[in-house]
């Protein structure tokens, strides 16, 4: 994840996973100019969160993100109660907390599939905590939604709708839902895709709690535990994935 950053050109029937075909005829047949799109190291992904001026949005499609979370996925399992995730003692919530106070938005939509996997209970709870520090968080079924059968795509757009600033970074996991690559494009047809999911997951999709509360979730039987006061948790692998 060190290896330093290289460019690169993705088509969007590469970039859409099993719905390649769908999204080239939203997107166009291909993407133009090397300039467009450039791999990230893990540092400079993580460096996205400290530049971005006013709005930061993720879409999460998977069902699965299993291989990026730390021991607190299994103190969950256990119905153990897990160690405090705040933005006293993670430095993801931290940040999103500090930048709220300054103005900026943090906004998470994730597509899902019910009923509800165990990792996606486990990631409920941890919503929560996203929640409480500042960021909008929302929830939608593919199921109940056809139209959202082509989306197929993790990704976080950054500054939407400012053109001297908007970009996105494309998430890319291995079968473990870890993160093994993060491609950053300012392609204005892609940009212009991502938009447009925004828009019509945002429309779609209901607040964590009421999404709760109408599917009877009640996932947070891990949560409440602290630590001995100052003591960092240790995150996990990817927070920013969560």
């Amino acid at each position: 994840m060190n290896r330093a950053a290289t460019r690169c050109i993705i088509p969007i029937s590469a970039i859409s996973g099993p719905h390649g075909a769908a999204m080239s005829a939203i997107g166009g047949s291909g993407l133009s100019g090397e300039s467009d799109w450039s791999q990230l190291t893990t540092e400079t992904f993580e460096e996205e969160f400290d530049r971005f001026a006013r709005t930061a949005f993720r879409l999460e499609t998977r069902q699965d993100y299993t291989g990026a979370t730390g021991p607190r996925y299994d103190y969950w399992r256990r119905r153990e109660p897990m160690p405090e995730r705040s933005p006293r003692t993670s430095p993801y919530l931290a940040r999103v907390a500090k930048t709220t106070r300054a103005g900026k938005r943090w906004q998470r939509a994730h597509i899902v599939e019910l009923p509800l996997s165990e990792y996606m209970q486990y990631e409920m709870a941890v919503y929560a905590e996203n929640v409480a520090a500042g960021e909008d968080i929302r929830i939608v079924d593919r199921t109940a939604h056809p139209a959202l059968d082509t989306l197929a795509d993790d990704f976080w757009l950054f500054d939407a709708h400012d053109s001297s600033l908007e970009h996105a970074v494309f998430l890319r996991f291995d079968d473990r839902g870890y993160p093994v690559r993060y491609e950053r494009t300012n392609n204005r047809e892609r940009l212009a895709v991502c938009h447009w999911q925004h828009d019509l997951v945002w429309s779609l999709a209901v607040p964590l709690s009421d999404f709760l509360a109408d599917n009877s979730q009640h996932p947070q039987h891990g949560t409440g535990a602290l630590r001995p006061s100052g003591e960092r948790m240790t995150e996990d692998k990817q927070p920013w994935t969560l």
